[in-house]
């Protein structure tokens, strides 16, 4: 697994640094906070220039969001059967971050999509993607 830094919380200056699979699932961010979290996932080494994740989780669902070295766009997740693309609201650090509601998946598929950007490092293709351009 790369070591990855993460960062939800305003108060971690330096980030959280998760290096194996179990200290990846022990991020608070992951384990179903109270409120629609957000968190911005980098490689610990050299994360300028580098792809960004952002997974945000609210106890049974999330998203994630996606950019990376080359891209035009950032790229959201998608549920293929969603129609509605009204504005859902989380929180990152102390920001409002919005999705649209069409990138709104269970939370274990977006669990399952950080796993496989832990190995990769590259966009994950265990689920669907739309480009994005927020408002």
């Amino acid at each position: 697994m790369i070591s990855l830094s993460l960062w939800y919380n305003i108060d971690k200056e330096d980030g959280i640094v998760a290096t194996t699979p179990e200290e990846l699932d022990a991020v608070r961010a992951f384990r179903g906070p109270t409120w629609p979290a957000v968190a911005q996932i980098v490689t610990t080494d050299d994360w300028y220039g580098q792809p960004h994740l952002h997974a945000g989780l609210h106890e049974v669902w999330g998203f994630l969001w996606f950019s990376g070295p080359g891209e035009r766009n950032a790229w959201i997740s998608r549920d293929p059967t969603r129609s509605d693309s009204s504005i859902v609201q989380f929180m990152y650090c102390e920001n409002e971050f919005e999705v649209p509601s069409d990138a709104i998946l269970p939370a274990p598929l977006i669990r399952l999509a950080v796993h496989e950007f832990a190995e990769t490092g590259e966009r994950p293709t265990c689920l669907l993607w739309q480009e994005w351009q927020p408002v």
